[in-house]
């Protein structure tokens, strides 16, 4: 372990502080959609998307309804595309380079491994009686295994079923030709489809609704809605027993999956073992489900050098009757395989002769192939300054499903950017950021990966004496997703051919899907699904968040939503020139309170007062050129570079960059990404609790006085009370700050004006400039009251200069918690238990009531505060600040600037 780790973990030697230095019912639908009906009129929350409803009306102890989209399918466009070229699958195994050396058996073996004496409970729903005899299937099997993903196809490749995230859709294509069959507006935010055995029907999990549909007659040009269930919260994905008799369900943030009996659309069993469950694939005997935030490491012994994540797990379960196609079986925890930390082969920029470890992070997707398990990830190398090529990576990890030991052999784990920089010539590589999914040619060894950031499929070949990058026989290291002047941009799933010879892909960004052909390694064509149901600024930011290409990052390295998947956290805490700073979910950024649209103030320390300043971190973080830069030596041509230097790159308070425009390169593009980024919706509060438990919690909040900060509908009272210009910065800077009356001492942390440093005055002083009304010292900084192994934590990317924070912290929401953690700026806190229990942050959460969580009832008050903050999302009923002082945050209530007086002289 390096130097600069060891005091931190001798002082406090937990799973929870290494991350310090790392820094419901069914309802009867049938006949629903046998209309034809409008698009649905809901869109994200955010300025010009619609918002969420306000709910400061609920009583204190009621829940908002979920919102409701409407369920129906649409007519096919006309005019919409077709390949009447395109020809019915041939059967070839992939293409021409594919010989027999490709081919393997088939199929997974079976695995019986000691089960776990703690098994699952069942919530909600009490699973029938297990059966003692496992008849035979009656209909047909799924020939493969079953996975989730967001493009999937009917047994005979005729039908292509994809969602449409964005437009609360799927749409239904002719696997033969790509013509539409319809578009089926199903709820919000589908993430993930199945098509079940018989081909005729599908099963959606729609995130945003917290719900699972299932729509028949899809091969059809009128499929019906027929059952839809609630489910908890975010769920992300969905895969079927091989006879189709059981649909189950990831609960990401609930942290379940729901086995869910499809003949009647209804829970069985509740599975509760994993924390956050996500990539998932169920065959006749196992169910794989991936956790998607790596694991922590327990003890500094398990450690690597500079590693934050120990490991990723792939969680198994098993029926106890042994087969998954029994509807209501009940499933039970067996042997999990982890995947390592392992050396990036990147070399560290401050430790010289020293390459970064890379851990496990962002487990998006699991695959079994012939005995083999695959999961493609995000790795993570959190330490030293953030840089483009040095702490995101594309991974793939493999196992033996029947060892259940991860495969670091030549045929094993890969970095996919190692590859890339080993195979293509420097002017082409495509680090292929944001590794989604990955699918197999049916009886190969052949695997195909989509990169969503470098909007690319990856082939690789694991066979032989080591992994095939890309096609010798046809010389194609990369499969560009463009054809017939129409592009695939976002890709989030890939579905082959099970007759082989090709492959459809889903674009998340573009609202289409590409199909492949494998023999000439190329996108063959593009079909179009849905439109979008957002404005076409936000079309465009949800282009730029997802691409690392072009001005956005040096070679698809990396893009905003590797650090914010689903525009939320990637739970890592990095070191940034201000300090130890988590990664914070963006869905909070704008809302609608009391009808109007209130933007937060970014950044942990107050520092940046719109999108437009993150220009900065496209440029010195991603690696990608300066789209919002003022007078452009090179007028705009060098677009496509990335550029390093950053003393003078203008940004934060002291340069609103708004106003610069004169010159810019593409100065409306931070305009579309604010109006995407305002559109992202907070994660959904878990809903299988105790509800009287929450209301209890809820009650311990203001007894706490939590809402001081953490009040009104956003649960922050961070908020933006000025227009930023340059006018505008520059007269805050010299008007005085006075915190208001029910502030206790020691809040403000010796401000004097609105925007100002930290303490100008004192000896701590620290830039860059802070927005003083939304910055709390509420004991925060570092850990506790140890000044020394504070000092040690609270470093900037230097790893020697003091970081900003001592004088408070903005304020964050507390929206999305059970997929957030760890806690607090520099990750310190592992779990909710460990913020509400450890002497090390006791001054936080006594803050605003001394005795707060103390005396005989506190360990049932910290277990029902932790229930309420868990359930918190934009629908909960708000909490507000006492009077006399309405909301506390300090801030006026707006600001004016004078204008100047009229020169009067001749």
């Amino acid at each position: 372990m390096h130097p600069r780790h060891k005091s931190l973990m001798a002082a406090l030697g937990s799973r929870a502080l290494w991350l310090t230095l790392s820094t419901m019912a069914f309802s009867s639908c049938s006949d629903i959609g046998d209309v034809e009906t409008e698009a649905p009129t809901d869109v994200p929350y955010g300025p010009g998307a619609g918002g969420a409803p306000a709910h400061d009306d609920l009583g204190a102890g009621g829940y908002a309804p979920t919102p409701t989209t409407k369920l129906g399918p649409t007519k096919p466009d006309d005019s919409s595309q077709s390949d009447p070229s395109a020809s019915t699958p041939t059967g070839d195994d992939e293409s021409s380079d594919t010989d027999e050396a490709d081919r393997l058996d088939g199929g997974t073996p079976p695995v019986t491994p000691t089960p776990k004496s703690d098994g699952p409970q069942s919530m909600d729903a009490a699973p029938p009686d297990t059966p003692t005899t496992n008849p035979e299937p009656e209909g047909p099997l799924l020939s493969r295994p079953s996975r989730c993903t967001s493009i999937d196809l009917s047994e005979d490749d005729s039908v292509v079923a994809a969602v449409n995230t964005d437009a609360n859709s799927v749409t239904f294509f002719s696997g033969v030709n790509g013509a539409q069959l319809s578009t089926v507006h199903v709820g919000e935010q589908p993430s993930a489809i199945v098509v079940h055995p018989t081909g005729k029907t599908a099963f959606v999990v729609n995130r945003g609704s917290r719900t699972v549909v299932r729509i028949d007659d899809i091969d059809k040009t009128k499929p019906r809605i027929t059952a839809e269930l609630e489910v908890g919260a975010e769920p992300v994905c969905g895969a079927l027993s091989p006879d189709g008799s059981t649909l189950f369900v990831t609960e990401w943030a609930e942290g379940n999956i729901a086995v869910i009996d499809t003949a009647k659309l209804s829970l069985a069993q509740l599975i509760d073992s994993p924390y956050n469950p996500y990539g998932l694939t169920v065959t006749g005997e196992l169910i794989l489900a991936t956790e998607f935030f790596g694991d922590l490491a327990k003890d500094e012994a398990a450690l690597g050098e500079d590693t934050m994540f120990e490991a990723g797990v792939v969680r198994v379960f098993e029926p106890t009757n042994g087969d998954t196609n029994v509807a209501g079986a009940h499933f039970e925890e067996t042997d999990p395989i982890t995947f390592a930390a392992r050396d990036s082969t990147f070399p560290d920029p401050l430790l010289d002769d020293t390459n970064t470890t890379v851990g496990p992070n962002q487990l998006h997707s699991v695959m079994l192939n012939a005995g083999k398990v695959y999961v493609t990830a995000t790795g993570t190398a959190p330490f030293g300054p953030p840089r483009f090529n040095g702490n995101v990576f594309p991974m793939i990890y493999v196992a033996d499903l029947e060892k259940r030991e991860e495969d670091t052999g030549a045929l094993g784990t890969q970095n996919l950017a190692r590859m890339v920089a080993d195979n293509m010539a420097e002017e082409d590589r495509n680090f292929a950021a944001d590794l989604l999914a990955i699918d197999f040619v049916p009886d190969t060894a052949v695997g195909y990966a989509v990169s969503r950031g470098g909007d690319i499929v990856q082939r690789l070949r694991f066979d032989g004496d080591g992994v095939e990058f890309g096609s010798k026989a046809t010389g194609v290291q990369q499969i560009g997703l463009s054809s017939g002047g129409s592009s695939c941009q976002a890709p989030t799933g890939i579905a082959t051919f099970h007759a082989g010879g090709g492959a459809w892909v889903n674009c998340f960004a573009s609202f289409n899907i590409a199909r492949l052909d494998f023999e000439t390694q190329s996108t063959k064509a593009i079909f179009d699904s849905d439109e979008p149901n957002t404005s076409d600024a936000i079309n465009r930011g949800r282009r730029f968040f997802h691409t690392g290409l072009n001005r956005w990052s040096s070679q698809a390295w990396s893009s905003c939503a590797s650090c914010h998947p689903n525009g939320l956290s990637d739970n890592v805490t990095y070191r940034f020139p201000a300090g130890p700073r988590q990664s914070t979910e963006l869905g909070s950024s704008f809302l609608y309170e009391n009808g109007a649209v209130v933007q937060r103030i970014f950044n942990w320390t107050g520092i940046f007062d719109e999108i437009h300043d993150f220009a900065a971190n496209t440029t010195l973080v991603q690696g990608g050129a300066r789209p919002l830069f003022e007078g452009a030596d090179d007028g705009c041509a060098g677009n496509t570079v990335g550029f390093t230097a950053g003393s003078d790159f203008p940004g934060g308070l002291d340069t609103p960059m708004q106003d610069v425009e004169e010159g810019s390169c593409t100065p409306d593009d931070f305009d579309d990404m604010q109006a995407y980024v305002a559109s992202i919706r907070p994660a959904r509060g878990l809903v299988r609790q105790d509800r009287d438990a929450v209301q209890r919690g809820r009650e311990a909040f203001e007894t706490g006085g939590c809402q001081n900060c953490h009040g009104g509908s956003r649960t922050t009272l961070s908020r933006l009370f000025f227009e930023p210009s340059e006018e505008v910065n520059t007269a805050l800077a010299s008007t005085p700050f006075a915190p208001p009356s029910g502030w206790l001492p020691g809040w403000s942390s010796n401000r004097e004006s609105q925007i100002q440093v930290q303490d100008p005055n004192g000896a701590t002083k620290q830039g860059p400039a802070q927005v003083s009304c939304v910055i709390r010292q509420v004991g925060t900084f570092g850990v506790g009251s140890d000044r020394e192994l504070s000092d040690g934590i609270e470093l900037r990317n230097d790893n020697t200069t003091r970081a900003q924070g001592e004088g408070g912290y903005n304020i964050p929401s507390l929206y999305g918690l059970a997929v957030g953690a760890p806690y607090l700026h520099h990750g310190g806190a592992a779990t909710l238990e460990d913020l509400f229990s450890s002497s090390a942050f006791e001054a936080h959460w006594q803050a605003a009531s001394a005795n707060f969580l103390t005396g005989p009832n506190a360990d049932q008050q910290r277990s029902d505060l932790i229930k309420y903050l868990l359930a918190l999302d934009y629908y909960t009923p708000s909490t507000h600040p006492p009077a006399p002082d309405p909301y506390m945050d300090g801030c006026p209530s707006h600001f004016e600037v004078e204008s100047p007086t009229p020169n009067t002289d001749p």
